[in-house]
């Protein structure tokens, strides 16, 4: 029998009546509804007067039962959360016991559904579907958080799992992407995911992304292989810096890999002085597309010099174009020869400022020939030349 605008007063049980918001119930329409105490009686002021909308003691205690039968929780612990949560405890029954059975059914704990009661407002079907979609594309550990997103949300990650399903058809798993693309063997896989742990735990379609986007800066497998913390950097975080590098018509192949990957993980608050200093080497650099080429242009000479250059000093390629221009710009100064440079590359592991105070201090000792190879001395082979020199003038 359906209630009365009257009868709302001749209700005789302990009771206190609370005007709730039309989100807190799940009827159509949310028009003047309250909760009339214990037991949970929801009561619509509908145009047609008022009718009962929500769960009696026994359907509550039904719910409550059922929770402990498909969680193994205590009773008291369901009650608590139906009386916390209004709008579940007033939905249909046939709904509640169905999502209750599809969240068990697909491994979502108790925890999940206390911490989301919000989901239970959500269509059966949308819930079951996405489930669905998600077991297609391989995942089965999903946890409720996930089908409860957003529709904007889940479509992006499911695009996620797409892309992650492609890669794992191709390559199965971490070691093997790793062994394909870097050309390495399974030994050296294995020690190089003891050295970075977080490899073991990415997901293949992101470590492909993170390879493809490396790639497209003309960054080399060799020099991947020989940095390969830069694939444990978030790829958010390489996106946005490879959108800079664009922009500053930045590339891996006219700065050095030491000078690039900086770049690509230095902090932000030291980004932008770190890109004006890259953007003055390439100013340095000119029309030279590569370091080798500004060196062969510098010294005259051509790539085989270079070569017996970098055997001399291995690192040399790494070291910043504005100080090869003001290292070379002196000793062509100080008449020092092209062939001595090449042969003593070491020297270029010293600032100009010491090779410059070096310079001055030999030729001051009355040394007539500084060549590249006593500027290139380590400090303890320089401090007896400089001893003798003395001993000589005394």
């Amino acid at each position: 029998m359906a209630l009365r605008r009257r009868d709302i007063f001749r209700i005789t049980m302990p009771t206190v009546i609370c005007p709730m918001k039309p989100s807190q119930n799940n009827f159509v329409p949310f028009s003047n509804k309250v909760l009339i105490g214990h037991p949970w009686v929801w009561v619509d002021f509908g145009v047609r007067g008022y009718r009962k909308a929500a769960t009696s003691p026994t359907e509550h205690r039904k719910r409550a039962i059922l929770l402990v039968q498909m969680y193994r929780c205590p009773f008291e612990e369901a009650n608590a959360f139906l009386a916390k949560n209004h709008s579940v405890a007033a939905m249909r029954q046939s709904k509640f016991n169905s999502m209750i059975e599809l969240f068990s059914k697909n491994n979502i704990t108790l925890k999940e559904i206390y911490r989301y009661p919000g989901v239970f407002r959500r269509n059966y079907d949308t819930i079951s579907s996405r489930f669905e979609q998600l077991q297609k594309m391989g995942v089965y550990n999903i946890k409720l958080a996930y089908v409860n997103a957003s529709k904007t949300v889940f479509e992006r990650r499911l695009a996620l799992q797409h892309r992650e399903k492609l890669a794992r058809d191709v390559y199965q798993d971490v070691p093997t992407m790793l062994m394909a693309c870097l050309g390495i063997s399974r030994q050296e896989v294995t020690a190089l995911i003891e050295r970075n742990a977080v490899l073991k735990e990415s997901k293949l379609s992101t470590l492909k992304m993170k390879l493809e986007l490396l790639v497209a800066q003309g960054v080399t497998m060799n020099a991947i292989l020989e940095k390969t913390w830069i694939l444990t950097l978030p790829i958010e975080q390489l996106e946005s810096r490879a959108r800079m590098l664009r922009r500053n018509s930045i590339t891996f192949k006219k700065c050095s890999a030491k000078t690039f990957f900086n770049l690509l993980k230095c902090p932000n608050d030291s980004l932008e002085q770190t890109v004006e200093n890259v953007k003055s080497e390439l100013q340095v650099l000119g029309s030279c597309d590569t370091k080798e080429e500004f060196l062969c242009k510098s010294l005259h000479c051509d790539i085989t010099h270079i070569d017996i250059l970098k055997r001399s000093y291995s690192r040399i390629l790494n070291v910043r174009a504005t100080k090869l221009h003001a290292t070379l710009t002196f000793l062509e100064s100080c008449s020092v020869s092209r062939e001595d440079i090449i042969q003593h590359g070491r020297l270029f592991s010293f600032s100009t400022e010491t090779i410059e105070n070096r310079h001055r201090e030999l030729t001051e000792l009355g040394c007539h020939k500084v060549t590249a190879k006593l500027l290139a001395l380590d400090g303890r082979d320089y401090r007896k030349l400089v001893d003798r020199l003395k001993s000589q003038i005394i």
